[in-house]
């Protein structure tokens, strides 16, 4: 019996019993859930070095990888910035961002004004997509 020991390994053997190809790579959703597995199996790493960690477009995670992410840097300050209305990825979902914060035992700062578009811009868009602040 062969014991697998890298992620990719096991996801070529997932991959090869329902007949598709193997890969050389992971598919970006499928990279978190591997490391997830890998770390239950061998350990998380300990980056206590890294004092901040600071994450853009934070609407583009979900919880499940923000909580991978804060079992890596246990001892990391993090900055997470966002808008909950630039989502691309609509699994992504949050009902609020308080979500997130209760994650990280924090708060959020409402920033309501934008440096990178004018105020009727935000409007129009907002109403034609029919958005409103979180």
């Amino acid at each position: 019996l062969e014991i697998k020991n890298y992620p990719l390994d096991l996801y070529n053997d997932f991959l090869e019993s329902i007949n598709l190809e193997k890969i050389n790579y992971f598919s970006y959703p499928d990279v978190w859930a591997a490391l997830y597995l890998y770390f239950n199996i061998h350990g998380y790493p300990s980056y206590s070095d890294i004092k901040e960690v600071i994450i853009d477009e934070a609407q583009d995670y979900n919880i499940f990888e923000f909580e991978l992410l804060k079992k890596v840097f246990t001892s990391s300050k993090f900055t997470i910035l966002g808008d909950s209305n630039q989502n691309i990825n609509p699994l992504n979902k949050y009902n609020s961002l308080d979500e997130i914060c209760n994650l990280f035992n924090a708060k959020y700062i409402y920033i309501n004004k934008s440096y990178r578009s004018s105020k009727s811009i935000v409007e129009y868009t907002s109403k034609i997509l029919n958005l409103k602040g979180d």
